[in-house]
């Protein structure tokens, strides 16, 4: 099965869901609440900013990459609505992106509150992604 891909489309969905990263860890939203669980300091979050032009680069790529693969998932899902759309981004989401999250939880000690910041992050983006290439259809 051959399947196109805008990747106009898949550009959008991706910026766009970078843009809803970039609001959802703001320090107004959830970003102080953030670093407190991962425990990261203002002063270790120092040495972040430095690199943040590279980790942003490097992030978006993963959107892109993310917006791509989901692209694929619309069209061999044959999403058509907007409630497709919704339904495809939290069955990937939950069968993905939920479990790999856990990660951190199980195995590095991080809190859950921690788990669900994220995960409710993850499936917001990736049912943005899902609406996005949908809607541009």
């Amino acid at each position: 099965m051959i399947i196109e891909i805008n990747y106009i489309e898949v550009l959008v969905a991706a910026v766009v869901a970078f843009v809803v990263g970039f609001v959802w860890y703001h320090p107004n939203v959830f970003g102080t609440m953030w670093m407190k669980m991962a425990k990261i300091s203002p002063d270790t979050s120092g040495k972040g900013k430095q690199m943040m032009m590279q980790s942003a680069a490097i992030g978006f790529v993963g959107t892109l990459i993310s917006a791509y693969v989901l692209a694929h998932f619309v069209a061999a899902w044959g999403a058509m609505s907007i409630m497709d759309a919704v339904q495809l981004g939290f069955w990937a989401w939950l069968g993905f992106q939920m479990p790999l999250t856990l990660g951190p939880v199980l195995w590095e000690q991080k809190p859950w509150n921690l788990f669900f910041l994220n995960g409710a992050y993850w499936l917001v983006s990736t049912i943005v992604i899902s609406v996005i290439l949908v809607w541009m259809k």
